[in-house]
C-alpha cells in the first residue's frame, strides 16, 4: 500500500496557545478495523480533551478515539488512537488544540496506522513545528548572591511568558540599580546589564520595564571586600530529548546558562535509552559549553535501575569523558556492549570503587531505593524537584547514617533546566528547585569539591541566601535573606522540630486578608506516586467574601477557578508542596466560619481564631491551616542563634527557611562534633 500526508501544520506554533489544523492519509484506503494515532513525546502536555479539540473522520464518517500511553513507542509515548470500523482515508482535525506548555525548536508529531487493527504499526509521517513563547507575563531579575563593593557585575533580567519560556514582544525598555537597557524576544528575551554597589549589606534591586512589568531581584550580599566564597547556583539533574525529555542537549545547556542564569548545570539522561552515538554527543556539548568563571558544565548520566535493584541514582563524572554504563539496555537497538552492563546498583558500587565518581539520590520514576549505601560514592540527597517535595527522603537518609549534602533540582523533562515548569501536569507536578554552593571560584574543581563534601544547600526555585554553622555542641548560629518575607526557620534534628526563630510581625494588626492552604502527598516516590489532588471549594458563613487570589499555585493549569460573596473554587495539585487561596473577608459576625471541601480533607473552620489547622487521615496525613495575615508579615531578613534543648548523638540538625510566599531553602546537615 502506498500512503501520503497531507496537513496545514503550521510551521510555528505558540506555547499554551489553541491551534487549529489538519492531517490527512491519501493514498489507498484502510480496511475495516484499521487503527491509526497521532503521537506526541513523553514530555508533551498537549490538551487534547476539551470537546471538539481534536475529532477523526475517515472518508467523512467520525471515528471515536481515546488517549493512551505506548511505553513500546518511547520517547513517542502520548497517542491518541482512533478506530476506523468502516476503514477508509483517516483525517486528524484540530480546532483548538493547545499546544505543548514548553518552548521546543523541532517539537515532533508522528502519525502511524496499523492496517489490520493487529497492533502491528508503521509511522508514515513524522512532522515538526516550531513551539515559541507567548506575550510577557513576568519580569525576573536575577544577581549573584555575593559582590563586594565598587565592584563590577551583571544583572540579569529575563521576560517570560505565563508557562514560564521566552516570551515574544517589541523591544522594551528595562531598568534596574540605576543601569538601563532594551531587551529583546529576539535575543532570548534576555539582557544582561553590568551594576556596581557602593554600600556593604544586603541589596534587593527593582526592575521596571516601561510596559509596567516590575521585578525585585534574589537578595544580594554586597561585602566590604572580596569575599572568599560566593553562592554559586545550578541545576545538576534534568533531561533533553537524549533521555525521556524535550530540545537537543546543546538547547538544554544554553537555556541554562542564557535564560536561567545558571552558574552550572549537569544532564541527566535515563541510561536504558542512551545510545554510543547520544553519549558522544553528550560528551561533546558538555565539553564544548564548559567555560571556566562563567558557567560550568558536570558530564553525568542517570544509571535508571527498577527500585527493586537500586531505583535511579545519578552519576557524576570531573571530566570531559567517561565510559557508559548503563542499568540495561531496555530501550538501545544496538545490543553489541551488553557485556558492560551495571544491572544492579552493588553492581555501580563496585565498578565505580576508588573512582572520583559522585552519585546522588533521589525521588523519581524510579525512586532511589536506600537499603544499598555506597558512603565514598553516595555523597548528595536530593529535597525537591518537579516530582515532588520529598524531605522523607532526606530524613530516611539520615536515619541510616548517610552523611551527605542537599541539592534541589528540576529532574525536568521540558529542557528548561533551572527554570522547569510542570505546565499542564502532564508527567510533573511543581516547578523545579536550584542547588546554592559557596565556591571559591567557578570552576569545575571548585564545584567537584563541594559537591562532594557536602558543602550545599537546595531550595524549590528561589536564591535565598542561607549561612548554618555550629557555634555550640548543640547551637547553630543562622542568617537568612529571603526573595519574600520570612514565615518560618526550623531547626531540625532529624525529622523532629527542635527549635524556631521568633519572627514577628512588623506590624502584627490583623488584615483582612486570610490565607486558607494545605498540603499534602497521595504517597512517597514520583510524579504520579505523590500527586494529590485538591480540586474544591470553601463556603463562607457569617461574613462577606470580597476577594479571592492564588497563593503558591505551580502551573496557570491550577488557580482561583471562580468566586462570589460566599464561595470559593480551586484546582489544585499538591506532592508533599503547599497551595492556598487568599481570601479577603469583612462583616465577620460572631460565630462565622470557613466550610472547606476538598477531596483529601474537608472541614468546619472557625473565623474567630487567628490560626487553625485541621490533619486528615493517610500518610503521610494531610493537613489544611486557615490563618489571618498581619498588615505587615516579618522581615525578609533574620540573623541569630537557636540551639536544641534535646540533642541526640545519633542525629544530626538541618535547617529549613520557609518564606511567605511558599518558597523553600533547605541546608546541608551537620552531624553531632565527635567527643
Amino acid at each position: 500500500m502506498d500512503w501520503q500526508v497531507d496537513t496545514d501544520l503550521p510551521a510555528d506554533a505558540t506555547a499554551g496557545a489553541p491551534l487549529d489544523f489538519r492531517i490527512a492519509l491519501r493514498g489507498d484506503a484502510l480496511p475495516p478495523g484499521a487503527k491509526v494515532a497521532l503521537v506526541w513525546h513523553w514530555p508533551a502536555d498537549w490538551a487534547l480533551e476539551a470537546p471538539g479539540a481534536l475529532t477523526v473522520q475517515a472518508d467523512g464518517v467520525a471515528a471515536p478515539w481515546q488517549r493512551g500511553r505506548r511505553a513500546d513507542w518511547h520517547p513517542f509515548d502520548h497517542a491518541a488512537i482512533a478506530s476506523l470500523p468502516e476503514g477508509g482515508r483517516p483525517v486528524f482535525i484540530a480546532r483548538g488544540l493547545g499546544v505543548q506548555t514548553f518552548m521546543e525548536e523541532r517539537a515532533p508529531l508522528s502519525l502511524r496506522i496499523d492496517p489490520r487493527g493487529a497492533d502491528s504499526w508503521t509511522e508514515v509521517a513524522r512532522l515538526h513545528l516550531r513551539v515559541l513563547g507567548g506575550a510577557p507575563h513576568m519580569l525576573v531579575a536575577t544577581a549573584p548572591s555575593d559582590v563586594a563593593v565598587g565592584e563590577s557585575f551583571a544583572v540579569h533580567l529575563r521576560v517570560e511568558d505565563v508557562w514560564g519560556n521566552p516570551a515574544r514582544f517589541p523591544p522594551m525598555r528595562v531598568e534596574i540599580g540605576g543601569a538601563s537597557g532594551t531587551i529583546r524576544a529576539e535575543e532570548g528575551a534576555m539582557l544582561r546589564l553590568t551594576l556596581r554597589l557602593d554600600a556593604p549589606g544586603v541589596h534587593r534591586l527593582a526592575a521596571r520595564t516601561e510596559t509596567g512589568l516590575v521585578a525585585e531581584s534574589n537578595p544580594i550580599l554586597c561585602h566590604a571586600t572580596p569575599p572568599a566564597q560566593r553562592r554559586r547556583w545550578g541545576d545538576i539533574h534534568a533531561q533533553s530529548s537524549i533521555g525521556c525529555g524535550a530540545r537537543a542537549i546543546a538547547d538544554y545547556f544554553r537555556h541554562a546558562r542564557d535564560f536561567a542564569a545558571a552558574d552550572f548545570c549537569s544532564h541527566q539522561a535515563n541510561c536504558f535509552m542512551v545510545t554510543r552515538e547520544e553519549w558522544a554527543e553528550t560528551e561533546q556539548v558538555t565539553r564544548d559549553l564548559h567555560e571556566p568563571g562563567r558557567y560550568i558544565t558536570l558530564l553525568g548520566v542517570e544509571w535508571s535501575g527498577v527500585p527493586a535493584v537500586g531505583g535511579d541514582h545519578n552519576l557524576y563524572f570531573p571530566g570531559d569523558a567517561a565510559a557508559l554504563h548503563r542499568c540495561s539496555h531496555m530501550l538501545v537497538p544496538d545490543k553489541s556492549d551488553l557485556d558492560t552492563d551495571l544491572p544492579h546498583i552493588t553492581d555501580v558500587h563496585r565498578h565505580y570503587a576508588g573512582q572520583d565518581v559522585l552519585m546522588a539520590v533521589h525521588v523519581g520514576g524510579r525512586t532511589s531505593n536506600l537499603t544499598w549505601h555506597a558512603p565514598a560514592l553516595e555523597r548528595l540527597v536530593e529535597v525537591h524537584s518537579t516530582h515532588a517535595t520529598s524531605e522523607w527522603m532526606v530524613e530516611e537518609a539520615m536515619r541510616r547514617g548517610w552523611r551527605f549534602g542537599i541539592t534541589g533540582g528540576s529532574d525536568g523533562v521540558d529542557g528548561r533546566p533551572a527554570a522547569s515548569h510542570p505546565g499542564r501536569h502532564g508527567v510533573r507536578n511543581l516547578r523545579g528547585g536550584l542547588t546554592a554552593v559557596p565556591l571559591p571560584e567557578l570552576t569545575r574543581p571548585a564545584l567537584w569539591d563541594a559537591l562532594r563534601d557536602g558543602r550545599t544547600y537546595g531550595t524549590n526555585g528561589p536564591r535565598i541566601l542561607l549561612d548554618f554553622a555550629r557555634v555550640g555542641p548543640a547551637r547553630f548560629r543562622i542568617s537568612a535573606e529571603g526573595t519574600a518575607p520570612i514565615a518560618a526557620i526550623t531547626l531540625l534534628r532529624g525529622s523532629a522540630a527542635a527549635a524556631r526563630a521568633a519572627l514577628p510581625p512588623r506590624d502584627p494588626a490583623p488584615s483582612d486578608w486570610w490565607r486558607l492552604r494545605w498540603w499534602g502527598a497521595a504517597g512517597r516516590g514520583n510524579w504520579s506516586q505523590t500527586r494529590m489532588t485538591w480540586d474544591g471549594e470553601a463556603t463562607v458563613s457569617g461574613a462577606l467574601l470580597l476577594d479571592a487570589k492564588p497563593w503558591r499555585w505551580d502551573t496557570p493549569s491550577e488557580g482561583v477557578a471562580r468566586h462570589d460573596a460566599a464561595h470559593v473554587a480551586w484546582r489544585s495539585i499538591t506532592a508533599g508542596s503547599w497551595d492556598g487561596v487568599l481570601l479577603r473577608l469583612d462583616e465577620i459576625a460572631p460565630g462565622a466560619s470557613l466550610h472547606v471541601a476538598a477531596p483529601p480533607l474537608s472541614a468546619e473552620l472557625p473565623l474567630d481564631s487567628a490560626r487553625v489547622e485541621r490533619v486528615g487521615g493517610g500518610d503521610p496525613a494531610s493537613r489544611l491551616v486557615l490563618e489571618r495575615l498581619p498588615i505587615l508579615p516579618a522581615a525578609p531578613g533574620w540573623t541569630g542563634e537557636l540551639e536544641d534543648p534535646d540533642p541526640r548523638d545519633d542525629q544530626p540538625h538541618w535547617l529549613r527557611v520557609e518564606q511567605e510566599d511558599g518558597g523553600i531553602a533547605w541546608s546541608s546537615p551537620i552531624w553531632p562534633a565527635p567527643p
